[in-house]
């Protein structure tokens, strides 16, 4: 039979810490453009709305619960408008504890179907603020697909993937804030594919933050058995 052909969307963004309104023009733009291209799943990487350190501008007491949240609210309503998934990456408060978590939604036909929650949270005012989500990750259904979402340095440690392989994943999704450099990514993608037989979908950023964080040059990148079959660097978006 005919195999079917998904069309997946990484937004390589470039936001700017803090500027959250900004930030969400350019992220709902690439939705639109996404939708228009007729994408079946749109990724947002990890901090596109808020930028990496965006804590000394504008605190934390601004993030809510997502059902709280007019602006995901409004994301959602395009999902099912559009009929698209999206993988929504935003600090979000849990409802119940209270605690602040670096969390990508996934939304499809309109609803928050899951939430994987960071689990490697690095220390410092990047993230900092945000308490590590339960290990292992796990799969998310999502059209069908089973899929294992390691946001940024959770693909680092190739338990996290195998984990996400033996509870049924056929495909792993990183949203990822990881720039090029002496701590750049350097061969954990691959790494985790090469391992789990599963292809790996990164969504990487851009933009320049600071001297000691500079996404300019960082790739996102399609990689299948080991291997990179698209890659691309954008220098700004």
């Amino acid at each position: 039979h005919a195999q079917s052909i998904m069309r997946i969307a990484l937004l390589h963004l470039s936001p700017v810490p803090g500027d959250l309104e900004r930030n969400r023009r350019l992220i709902d733009a690439g939705i639109e453009e996404a939708c228009k291209r007729n994408a079946d799943w749109v990724v947002v990487p990890e901090a596109g709305l808020t930028g990496y350190f965006f804590t000394p501008v504008i605190g934390v007491e601004w993030i809510v619960p997502a059902t709280q949240d007019a602006w995901i609210d409004s994301v959602c309503k395009v999902s099912e408008r559009a009929g698209v998934a999206i993988f929504l990456s935003v600090p979000e408060k849990d409802a119940s504890t209270g605690l602040l978590h670096n969390s990508t939604h996934v939304i499809v036909r309109g609803s928050i179907v899951g939430t994987q929650r960071k689990i490697l949270c690095m220390p410092g005012p990047g993230e900092g603020w945000s308490i590590p989500g339960p290990a292992p990750p796990q799969p998310i259904a999502v059209d069908g697909v089973s899929v294992g979402v390691l946001i940024c340095a959770d693909a680092y440690p190739l338990q996290n993937a195998i984990a996400c392989k033996e509870a049924g994943a056929s495909v792993l999704l990183s949203p990822a804030s990881w720039a090029e450099g002496s701590h750049g990514p350097n061969g954990e993608w691959e790494a985790d594919s090469q391992h789990t037989g599963l292809p790996m979908i990164v969504c990487n950023r851009s933009g320049y933050e600071s001297s000691e964080l500079d996404f300019t040059g960082s790739h996102s990148a399609v990689i299948v058995n080991g291997k990179r079959t698209l890659d691309a660097a954008p220098s700004s978006a």
